[in-house]
């Protein structure tokens, strides 16, 4: 119990930030603000957060993908961050949430390990450095953690997630692989 109480602690109090601001000026709020995003946070953006996890599933899985789905794994990120064991990242452009990178710690064979499990970040935003800050905060909670390993799983035919994940340091663990015994309809 005391784990999960210090968990929520954590994601309440958000203790890593990255902040970048305009050069010159010290009385600015941040023009982007990176860093983990409360549960409070986390409902306020509902919306957003929706549409975010529709955009990362639909790019992502070929066959099906509806709304429905988003508010389901939407209510399972609630779920998570409420019991302490979802890692929320935001990127706040002002008030606007532009994107997210959700994690979670997993023990694979007695290895602790981060699995980077879902991120987006909105069209307009990107190519703007966001998703490399998002990475950059993950590895500073991992290691907080005592964790060394970050893990991710990567649609095999999304080649820039794939390229970017390559470019980065990852390397390729194992391949999921599925057989269709029924043509699609």
């Amino acid at each position: 119990m005391r784990r999960i109480s210090a968990a929520k602690a954590l994601l309440a109090t958000p203790s890593f930030c990255i902040s970048v601001y305009m050069k010159g000026v010290d009385d600015m709020e941040p023009l982007l603000e990176v860093r983990e995003l409360s549960l409070d946070e986390v409902l306020r953006f509902e919306t957003v957060l929706k549409q975010f996890l529709y955009d990362v599933l639909s790019e992502n899985i070929s066959y099906g993908v509806t709304f429905a789905h988003a508010e389901a794994y939407y209510k399972d990120l609630v779920k998570f961050a409420n019991e302490g064991s979802a890692v929320v990242i935001g990127a706040l452009l002002g008030k606007e949430l532009i994107g997210f990178h959700w994690g979670y710690e997993v023990t694979i064979f007695g290895q602790r390990r981060m699995h980077s499990y879902l991120n987006a970040v909105s069209p307009l935003s990107r190519g703007q450095g966001v998703g490399k800050k998002f990475w950059l905060l993950l590895e500073q909670i991992t290691r907080s953690r005592g964790i060394t390993v970050i893990e991710a799983m990567v649609t095999y035919s999304n080649e820039v997630a794939m390229n970017y994940h390559l470019t980065k340091g990852f390397e390729i663990e194992r391949v999921k692989v599925c057989k269709l015994l029924e043509k699609k309809c």
